[in-house]
């Protein structure tokens, strides 16, 4: 009788186990594809041209880590999906 209980506690533990792993897995993407409300990042100001004192000297500049500009376009804000590529054909 007692190995029967321990059998269906061992049972009854691999069931939940089981079920709460298939229902973790089971999250759908689809639902979280916006940002949490946080758009501060809209509001920050433009960057400027950093300008140094006269009596500095700086080494000569090299092109081989220059950033080339992104051009703005596409989704900004509440618009803005952050899924993978894959997931974000709507």
């Amino acid at each position: 009788m007692i190995g029967l209980m321990k059998k269906l506690h061992l049972v009854k533990f691999v069931s939940i186990l089981f079920i709460i792993l298939l229902s973790a897995c089971n999250m759908h993407l689809n639902d979280k594809f916006h940002r949490a409300g946080k758009e501060f990042y809209l509001n920050s100001p433009p960057l400027y041209k950093l300008n140094s004192l006269p009596n500095i000297t700086f080494p000569k500049e090299n092109d081989d880590y220059k950033i080339p500009p992104v051009p703005l376009k596409g989704d900004v804000g509440k618009d803005l999906d952050i899924r993978p590529p894959h997931h974000s054909s709507r």
